[in-house]
């Protein structure tokens, strides 16, 4: 008898929630939009956003595809994911999540261009804006707001930026783009002055492990004669030049 009970009461249970479901599915179809709230934008501005959206107040809830409207959101340069709900009340929320700059590319005159992300994506530079990155010179890439960028080796580190030790991160000031390679220019605390890093095309996660474990090792060093440039684009060997 119990489970007879138990049985009738899930039944139910599922029927008010398909009825609910059906309800709510009822009100979008006769409900118009009547605003939308932008959440999560910083340096996304919301009004390009809702631009992008392509919605009116004409628009019946039921017939806005989410999906859909929220692969438009992502369009714009600086948003990296987003996510849109339509409520009864007729309000469209649209949830951002940016993208966080891991460099500054500068132009071949040193002037700042875009922010770039560590998946390689470039973004305009809103005005106050600031973020303490690395700069990226050499870059002769075209941009494009939907695709990363085509350098393979510098796209490779830029996706190891953000778990670099803290030590690390902060020691590297540029980025510097030659052909196909990429070099470092660094100035470790223990240091005090600038060094080269030649990082050469793959393997950067590896590469610097091993420019970590060499700075660390440098800094247990007495002071004296002082590294010039670290090149690590040979298998199993670390060529350094010291300064005069």
């Amino acid at each position: 008898m119990m489970k007879r009970i138990r049985y009738t009461l899930s039944a139910a249970t599922v029927l008010l929630l398909a009825a609910g479901a059906g309800w709510g599915y009822m009100q979008l179809m006769e409900v118009r939009l009547a605003d939308v709230e932008i959440r999560g934008s910083r340096w996304s501005d919301a009004s390009e956003l809702e631009q992008l959206l392509m919605v009116d107040t004409t628009d019946f809830m039921y017939h806005l595809d989410p999906v859909l409207l929220a692969d438009r959101v992502r369009r714009h340069e600086w948003v990296a994911d987003a996510d849109v709900a339509r409520l009864p009340s007729g309000r469209l929320v649209v949830d951002v999540v940016e993208r966080e700059p891991v460099a500054l590319i500068v132009n071949a005159h040193g002037l700042p261009e875009h922010y770039v992300d560590r998946n390689g994506f470039r973004m305009p530079i809103p005005e106050g804006a600031t973020y303490d990155v690395p700069i990226v010179r050499g870059l002769r890439d075209a941009f494009h707001p939907m695709s990363p960028l085509g350098h393979d080796a510098l796209r490779s580190l830029l996706r190891e930026l953000p778990v670099l030790s803290a030590d690390l991160d902060e020691s590297i000031s540029e980025i510097i783009v030659d052909g196909p390679d990429v070099s470092l220019w660094m100035v470790p605390a223990a240091a005090g002055q600038a060094i080269q890093v030649s990082l050469g095309q793959h393997d950067m996660s590896r590469r610097l492990d091993v420019l970590t474990a060499f700075i660390q090792q440098e800094s247990l060093h007495p002071p004296g004669v002082q590294v010039r440039t670290v090149d690590l684009r040979f298998e199993n060997q670390i060529v350094v030049k010291k300064r005069e």
